[in-house]
């Protein structure tokens, strides 16, 4: 709602670059997607399903 282009680094590099739209609704970096899901919502239903997506993230990363 704030800006058009949107930049996501991490240690001082960019790891993805884009329109904002793109960068929320089909995020290509695994970093930005954990910043995403990271992210609090207000329904309770959806901060649960990120919530246990974080977790899969985490199991399958081990």
């Amino acid at each position: 709602q704030v800006s058009d282009r949107v930049a996501v680094m991490r240690k001082g590099e960019i790891v993805e670059l884009g329109d904002s739209d793109s960068i929320y609704e089909n995020p290509q970096s695994d970093y930005t997607r954990q910043l995403l899901n990271a992210a609090p919502v207000l329904d309770p239903d959806q901060a649960r399903e990120l919530r246990a997506e974080r977790v899969r993230e985490r199991a399958e990363g081990a």
